[in-house]
């Protein structure tokens, strides 16, 4: 992609931004350093976060962007959110060699099977702790009361729910103004109550969701809500 068309397709972000953090345009697009706050951006599912880059270089002059990435749904996004491939292939090949040398009943069969399924959908809870805590980590070195005022975000599909269950469970976090990209928290997540916190349980200072009505991801994400544990 040549350098004119690149700022084309970042022209939409930069106007987003500039509604949040409400600086000129033209100063966001200036080459003169002269605003260094922070901005955060996380990443959804399938994805290594190409475009975190392609922001950073757009914001460079004006703020420090700092990429915060995690491995943990890179591929076979979907299908991790919901069960936990390697527990269900792992087991379910041992249980097949177990099976095959043992006579057993199609019933034995079926209630084997099951199982299988519902370790693999438990254990898609603790994936989904160990990328909370990968993000966490690092998030949580930027995200502080004393640089609140001076520390951005701009989050993406599970970018938002890692953020807002890192709003709503760790009272340590403090963010400046958040921008959510094809959010899929519920619309039941208490923004209103994060907001009204007083002194340090202040947690953020504004907030704008970017979301199209036809963003298949989101409408998933409503749909499987009530299967997926540990929602914020």
């Amino acid at each position: 992609m040549d350098s004119k068309t690149r700022s084309i397709a970042l022209l939409p972000a930069l106007i987003i931004y500039r509604n949040v953090i409400r600086i000129p345009l033209a100063c966001l697009l200036s080459s003169e350093s002269t605003i260094r706050e922070r901005v955060l951006t996380i990443h959804g599912i399938e994805s290594s976060g190409d475009w975190q880059e392609d922001v950073a270089r757009a914001f460079a002059p004006h703020f420090a962007c700092k990429t915060i990435k995690y491995p943990h749904y890179r591929w076979l996004g979907p299908l991790k959110l919901l069960l936990e491939p390697f527990v269900f292939f792992i087991l379910g090949t041992i249980a097949a060699v177990l099976l095959f040398v043992m006579k057993y009943s199609s019933r034995t069969g079926w209630i084997v099977f099951l199982s299988l399924f519902f370790i693999a959908y438990l254990a898609s809870y603790a994936r989904r702790s160990c990328a909370f805590n990968h993000v966490l980590k690092q998030v949580s070195f930027y995200a502080n009361a004393d640089d609140q005022s001076e520390t951005h975000l701009i989050a993406h599909s599970l970018g938002t729910y890692l953020m807002g269950l890192a709003l709503r469970k760790r009272a340590n976090i403090h963010l400046g103004r958040i921008v959510l990209v094809g959010c899929v928290l519920p619309r039941s997540f208490p923004w209103k109550t994060l907001t009204a916190l007083s002194g340090t349980g202040y947690r953020f200072i504004d907030i704008r969701n970017e979301v199209g009505r036809k963003d298949i991801v989101v409408w998933s994400a409503w749909a499987m809500s009530w299967l997926i544990r540990g929602q914020p």
